[in-house]
Order: structure tokens, then sequence, then C-alpha cells
């Protein structure tokens, strides 16, 4: 077993590892100390001596000053007359006629020159005070002023120019400083010893002086200081002792505190697996017999029943699809709580999962006769790397409750991005609506789980309060957070980032049919800012110049005015519910407009109306879209229309990319989708629906031989990768059963497992076709044309 990293090693191993380190840190900390407070007893001891030293420097300097100030008061007065005393007897070496006095009373006198008094001084100064003094030369006229071995070394010195020579040396057993310095001549000194061939300011000898240490030392000052840091020491150990019994104390409350705490989150983790168990566990149980109602209900009302009857039988599939949804939700939370949430990490492109998501909901939005758009800034990348399943789940979420809490106006997907750095992009999705708005003080609710902003029994709106808490946890698995901003009565935004990985090169790709439409002036007509916005910067991109006009009076204005000088609109995209006048009225009164027609029109509409494509064509529309348009949809209908500007006004109208084409109602297939992820089942289903086929989905291979025991599907598309059993097993039971009934049943694998290979996987496990996701629509309604019309293709081959 490989051992813990350190930042993820448990308290107690962290204790135990602390419990062997800690004695040998205690024991270098009191080394430490100790050599701390020996290290300061010997640097005060050494600045003790230093101090003792320098006031024996200072003393023996003055001790020479005064000697020199005696010597030279004596040489001014001509030396001092002394009585002759045994101590004072006259000096044998001073030859001169007044040596010698007598005094009238009889008594003898002698002259004391300067340097026999300062020598008759230094015995005086030995005998009171212990300091020495010596008058000396290497040229000595008195044996008693010959230099030592240290006097001479310091003379030496002095005829190399240097002023002072002083040093501790050991004398009689014990430290003495001894200072010298030189005696020069001076003219009182030539006076007296001419006869030696003195000569003025030559160095002739010097006075040395000695200091005992002991003299300046204070008595008791060493005894005291060491005192002092032995009982500093011992306070020392005695705080780290203290300190050592109070951190071992902290060790074992903090142990007996961790395993405490440990207990509590074994219990806390046994209990949240059990719920999660629970309710996953629940979850699948309650999806079984509901798909089995969904899928009952479907039939029963493929049958003929009274107006009545058909009533009852829409409301049990409505309420059985509210609570699959609410059992959905249940079960992705439980999976959040119980840690098994993994994310992909696959390349995808942002634009197409954006629009997808705006074409899922659209038939929501045209309910509630609101307008769905989305926008994409222009540095947003092309293809990213990320989790696209669950990205277009919270964005799923987050657009399907803004079109639910809004009642008129609009909805808009905005795409961003924050920051742009290989190997990341940083991305904010913004879901903005008009609807009624949130509270401030209600705000705290949101993000939490089973929780509502109006949480009476007599709310409006009803849900599990699951589902913003779902993408809060979503938005953060994958590097980002999430966000609201909102206004009562006046709108919501709901906003949330990711960090997906990101290539320097998967930057926005211009398709190459933009040229053919560069530099065509375009109108813009739509009584909707949000809408004028997604054009204007679409066609800023482009390069195509491009106006903008809130309604059908401004639009004509404009139109007029660059006719007439000689600048007309090539092309106009109008919308078709408008205020006062609607884009078909305004569409008919260009095109009966001589100086206006030649401008080719390309309609938007969110209204899917019978008779719309052939009121449109028959007005001169060269195309029509269904809103929310998509990018590839716009570009193909503007090159389109360009196309049929240049070639003649007469040219056919251009066929609607956007609308699909359901298949006959006696040709429809029942279809059963298998896919866990509940994002790809309202992708997969809603596209079927716009197909016209009946389908019904379920979460997982078991779920999947339990609903043809009940129902008589006519296709199964089994998604790969599922819990519990996934498409190779299921399709493998499948086969098995067929054995015995003679009956083939159709499965096209519907995955996103697109690498080489993979097709030739699937059929090898005894499936008929391979559909790769993302899913498209044009894609899959291949795919399903050979089974719609009652046949089977000759061979199965990828779509």
């Amino acid at each position: 077993m490989n051992p813990e990293p350190p930042s993820q090693q448990s308290p107690v191993a962290t204790s135990v590892r602390a419990n062997r380190i800690f004695p040998l840190a205690f024991w270098a900390l009191v080394a430490l100390w100790s050599a701390g407070v020996a290290g300061s007893l010997m640097w005060n001891l050494r600045q003790h001596q230093e101090q003792i030293h320098g006031l024996a420097v200072q003393t023996a300097r003055v001790l020479y000053e005064k000697d020199i100030l005696f010597r030279e008061w004596a040489s001014l007065h001509g030396g001092v007359y002394a009585p002759v005393t045994e101590q004072t007897p006259p000096n044998p070496h001073l030859q001169i006629a007044e040596r010698d006095i007598v005094t009238p009373s009889g008594r003898q006198l002698t002259l004391l020159n300067p340097a026999y008094m300062t020598r008759q001084i230094y015995e005086l100064q030995d005998r009171k005070m212990g300091v020495r003094g010596h008058i000396t030369s290497l040229r000595p006229i008195r044996p008693e002023n010959r230099a030592d071995e240290w006097e001479s070394a310091a003379l030496q010195a002095f005829e190399q120019q240097v002023p002072e020579v002083s040093a501790i040396v050991q004398m009689q057993g014990a430290p003495w400083l001894r200072l010298m310095r030189p005696l020069t001549v001076t003219a009182n000194c030539i006076s007296c010893h001419a006869s030696q061939g003195y000569q003025l300011g030559e160095i002739r000898g010097g006075i040395s002086v000695a200091v005992p240490m002991a003299m300046l030392a204070m008595p008791g000052y060493t005894h005291g200081l060491a005192l002092a840091h032995g009982a500093l020491w011992l306070l020392g150990l005695a705080g780290l002792f203290g300190g050592w019994r109070q951190i071992r104390r902290r060790i074992r409350e903090r142990e007996e505190a961790y395993e405490l705490l440990q207990r509590a989150k074994e219990e806390a983790e046994a209990a949240n697996r059990a719920k999660g168990d629970f309710l996953a566990n629940m979850s699948h149980e309650i999806r079984t017999p509901m798909n089995g109602v969904i899928g009952m209900t479907g039939l029963l009302l493929d049958t003929p029943l009274t107006r009545e009857q058909r009533q009852y039988g829409e409301v049990v599939r409505q309420s059985a699809e509210l609570l699959l949804a609410l059992v959905n939700d249940i079960l992705d939370f439980s999976k959040i709580e119980a840690g098994k949430l993994e994310l992909e990490a696959v390349p995808f492109e942002v634009r197409p999962l954006v629009e997808d998501v705006a074409e899922l909901l659209a038939s929501k939005a045209e309910e509630k006769k609101l307008e769905l758009a989305c926008l994409l800034a222009a540095d947003v990348p092309q293809t990213v790397r990320g989790d696209p399943t669950r990205l277009r789940q919270v964005l799923v979420n987050l657009v399907g409750n803004a079109l639910k809490f809004t009642a008129r106006g609009e909805v808009s997907i905005r795409v961003t991005c924050e920051r742009l750095a290989a190997p990341q992009a940083v991305l904010k999705f913004a879901v903005s609506d008009t609807g009624i708005g949130i509270p401030e003080e209600r705000r705290d609710r949101l993000f939490k789980s089973f929780s509502q902003v109006d949480a009476s029994t007599t709310r409006r709106f009803g849900g599990t309060g699951l589902g913003l808490a779902i993408c809060k946890r979503l938005a953060e698995a994958m590097g980002g957070e999430i966000g609201v901003t909102s206004t009562p009565g006046q709108g919501t935004t709901f906003w949330f980032t990711v960090v997906l990985g990101y290539e320097a090169c998967d930057r926005p790709a211009v398709p190459a049919t933009v040229d053919r439409i560069r530099n065509r002036r375009i109108l813009i007509v739509d009584d909707n800012e949000t809408n004028r916005l997604m054009l204007r910067e679409q066609f800023r991109a482009w390069g195509c110049p491009h106006d903008e006009a809130p309604d059908a009076a401004t639009a004509l204005h404009k139109l007029h005015e660059a006719a007439a000088h000689d600048a007309p609109f090539h092309l106009a995209v109008l919308d078709m519910l408008m205020p006062e006048k609607d884009g078909a009225t305004l569409g008919r009164e260009i095109k009966n407009d001589p100086v206006l027609r030649r401008t080719e029109l390309i309609m938007l509409t969110s209204s899917r109306r019978p008779g719309d494509r052939q009121l449109l064509q028959e007005i001169g529309f060269a195309a029509f879209l269904f809103k929310p348009v998509k990018q590839a949809q716009l570009l193909e209908a503007l090159v389109t229309a360009s196309t049929r500007g240049e070639v003649g006004a007469n040219a056919a109208p251009a066929t609607t990319p956007a609308t699909p084409v359901a298949p006959p109602v006696e040709q429809r297939l029942r279809i059963l989708l298998a896919e866990d992820n509940k994002t790809n089942q309202l992708v997969a289903l809603g596209i079927l629906r716009k197909l016209g086929y009946r389908a019904d989905a379920v979460a997982n291979g078991q779920e999947v031989l339990h609903a043809l025991d009940l129902v008589p599907y006519d296709l199964v598309l089994m998604d790969v990768e599922m819990p519990e059993m996934d498409g190779f097993a299921a399709t493998a039971a499948i086969r098995e059963r067929e054995k015995t009934t003679g009956r083939h049943l159709p499965i096209l694998a519907m995955t996103a497992h697109a690498m080489k290979g993979d097709r030739e996987l699937c059929l090898a496990a005894g499936m008929d076709g391979y559909v790769a996701k993302p899913v498209r629509f044009a894609e899959l309604q291949a795919a399903l044309a050979p089974y719609a019309q009652g046949g089977k293709p000759d061979t199965a081959r990828p779509v």
C-alpha cells in the first residue's frame, strides 16, 4: 500500500509522528537554550574584559601624559632642588657645578633633573598604587634605564614611526597592561645632554607604563554575571518543561477530539452513503414502473379515443413525465452527494452546444410567445475540452427555469470569455430573462438543496428545489462558480463560469462562404433589442455593413433613404411578429415597391403556424428561419438570398434550412431511447419529437429489457456506456431473447465513442447501425428514415 501524501495524512498519523519527533525537538531546544545562555555569558565576560582593557589603556595614557607634564614643568624651571636623603641621593650622572648646594641653615640640597624626578615618582607610584613606570632607551646612560625584551621591541617600532605600543602581558603571574610612547628630544633636553650628542626632535627612548588589570576589575562581577546567567538558564528550562507538558496535554486532547470527530465523520459518511444508496435505489425502482406508465400511456394515446379519454390520457402522460423529471433530479443529486459524479474531458464545440440547447427549448418559448436568443462573443474559442453533457445540463436547467418564470418578454443566453490563456479558457454563461425577479432576502435559498424561493403551499411554480443545487455542484466541479443578479418585477440573470481546456489554435473559424456575403449591406428589422444585438454582432464578425430598425416604418424610411443615396440594402432580415405591422406585411410592401423590390428578404419567426411557408414564398422571401436561429443556418440563408439576388428575382425561393420534415403518420416508429444522462435524453427526445416520432426514455440496460416486456417498441436507440447494464450487454440479452421469438428488433448505437473501430465494435455486438454523439438533426433523421419507411437498410453503416 502506498503511503498517504503528507497533505492527506490523518491527524492520528501526524500525532504518532509528532510523538516520535517531539522529544528530539524538545532536547534540541534545551541544547539551543543552553548554548544560547552560555554564549551570552561568554559574550558578556568578553565585553567586560574589553572594558577593563580599554580602561587600562586610558589609565596608562593618563599616567604617561602626567609624566610628560612633570618632565616639561621641571625642564621649564631647570630642575627641582630637594633635600638629600637615602631615597634621593645626588644624581651621579648629572655632572654640573650647581648640582649640590647647602642652605644657610646647613641643609644639603641636590638638583632633581626631569629624568631623575620621574624615576623618583615611579618608585613612589609603584609603592602606593602598584603601577609601574620606566624610562628606557636602546642606548641608556644609566644601567637602570636598560630596556627589557618587550620595551626593546617597542623602541624599534618607534623608529618605524609607530606612535604607541600596548599589549596585555603576564607579569608576576597576573595580566598587566603595558603601554609605551616615545620620548622626543626637546631644547631643554639638549641643555643637559649636549655632551651625549642629543639632537632636537630625535627619539632617544620612551616611557613605558604597566597597569595591573586586577586593579581595574570590579570585585565579584564575574561571579555575579555567571550566577545571573545560571538563573536565567534555569528559568528558561522551567519554561521549556512547562511548555512541553502543555503541548503534550494539547496533543492528547487533539487525539481524543480527533477520535471523536473521526467516529462522527464515519457515522455521517455511513449515513450519507446509506442515504445516497437509498435515493439511488429508490430512484431506479421508481423509474422502472414510471417508464412502463409512460410507454403504456403512449400506446393508449395511439388508439381511437374520445376527446375526454384523450384529455385524461395526456394528463396522465404529462404527470408521469413530471414525476420522472423529479426522479431524475433526485438521482443526479444522490450521485453528487455520494461522490460518484465523474466528469469527461473530451473536445467539443461551444456554439453548436449552446444553439442545440436553444433549439431544444424553442418550442416551450413559442408556447409562451417569448423571444429566445443566444449570443456568443467573438473571442469565444471554437473548440474546447471538457464535459459537454454536464455543461449542457446546467444550461438546459437555467434556460428552462427562465422560461418557466417569464410570462412575457425574452430569454437570452450569452457566452463570453473571461480568461483565455492556453491551456485553459474560462467561459462565462449568462441566462437572462424578463420574468418576475427574485427578492434580495430570498436569494440565499436559491442554491440550497430542496429549497425554493417561494416555499409556501400556495406557490405558483412547482419543482423539487434540486435543479439549482445540482447546477451549483456541477459548475464548481467544472472549476467555476455560479451566481445571480435580479430586480424584482424586471428580470433575473443567472450566470456561471467553467474552466475548460483550450489550445491556442482553437480560435473561432470563419466559414469560407462568408466571402460571398462580405460587403453586402444588410438591414436588420426587429422590435427586440436582444435579437438585433445578436444579428448586429454576427454581421460585424462577418464584415457585412449593416443598419437596424425597430419597426416597419423606420425600416421603410431607411430603405428609401439608402436607395436615394445610391447605396441600397442588398438584404433585409425581418422579424415576423412586430407591433403595428408584422414582417409579412412589411415584406409585401418592400416587394411591391419598384424602388425596393431588388432587396432580398429573409424572415425570422418564432411561430410555426401552418401556411406561413406558402405565404412567405408567395410574397417573395428568399428564406425563412425559426428562432433561435443558428449561425450556420443564418449564413446559409444569407448566401442563398445573396446568390438569388445575383441570378435574378425570378429564381426559385430557397428552402428553409431549419424546417424539419416529419414522416407521414402511418410511417412513425415507436422508439425506445436508452440514455443515462438526463440532458442527452432531452436533446434526443427533442429531435425525435421534431421528426414526428413517439419516443420513451430509460436510463440503463435493465430498464430497456423491462420496457420491452411492456411495450412492443419498433426500434431502440442504445447508448453504450450506462450504469448497471451497458448497451453491449443489453443488446446481447435482446438478441438472446430473439432466438425464441424469431422477431428482430432494430438497435442503433448512439454513443460518444467515435474513434476508428468503434462502429465495427458496435456492429459486432449485434447492433444494426451507429450514430455518433453529439447527435445532429440531419444525421438522426437519415439513420431512422429506412426504418420509418417500413424497411431496413441493406447494410448497417455509420451516419
